[in-house]
């Protein structure tokens, strides 16, 4: 008995979380989704269409700009309604993608900085005279030793910083291309990017469909 009301929960709640809000009209998506699950019968709802994210552009014209595919074709699109996960990812990514424009900019600055320090060291030196003139230029060696490498060690570390932050866009973009959605095209063009809906998720319990 509690497995079949587990199960009769799950499934009332996979119904409920199925539907969404078009243009003020509630429709029931499930059919659709379970369709790519399990691929049997005739695909219903070919107007509804999976869709994953590549790249997220930002706000255009009120609506979210979107390297995507649609059912295996990519297309850049403007987004309403897009799942708030996606939104959060892709804004994730954005920031991320600014931080390593920052990080990039500092390592180039700190290997030019290793370089040149670098290219002041001598790699050995002779002086002859006074004490006094010999325990200069050995403290400017040694101050041309330091800097090169207190240089060479900021360039390791802003190149780790880099490597980091590239890291986590990597994972950023496979978690976001990894996300399914399902949309529908409004029959709107603008600036010469189709228009496409995901659907407000309904509230309501009761599946609803026009």
């Amino acid at each position: 008995m509690k497995h079949t009301l587990l199960i009769l929960s799950l499934s009332a709640t996979c119904s409920a979380s199925e539907l969404r809000v078009v243009g003020g009209r509630e429709v029931n998506i499930t059919p659709v989704v379970e369709w790519f699950q399990n691929h049997k019968g005739e695909r219903p709802m070919k107007h509804w269409k999976e869709i994953s994210f590549e790249n997220y552009l930002g706000l255009v014209n009120g609506g979210h700009c979107f390297d995507s595919v649609i059912d295996g074709q990519r297309k850049t699109i403007l987004l309403q309604n897009p799942p708030s996960d996606v939104i959060r990812m892709a804004k994730r990514l954005r920031e991320l993608e600014t931080q390593a424009g920052r990080a990039t900019f500092v390592n180039h600055q700190a290997q030019a900085q290793k370089t040149f320090h670098e290219s002041r060291e001598s790699g050995g030196y002779f002086a002859s005279g006074s004490p006094e003139f010999v325990n200069a230029v050995a403290a400017q060696e040694n101050q041309l030793k330091q800097n090169a490498a207190n240089a060479k060690a900021f360039a390791m570390m802003t190149q780790a910083q880099k490597d980091e932050i590239d890291g986590k866009i990597k994972s950023e973009r496979s978690a976001m291309a990894a996300k399914r959605e399902f949309s529908m095209f409004t029959g709107r063009v603008i600036l010469q990017k189709e228009l496409w809906d995901c659907g407000r998720v309904a509230e309501s319990t009761s599946p609803k469909q026009p």
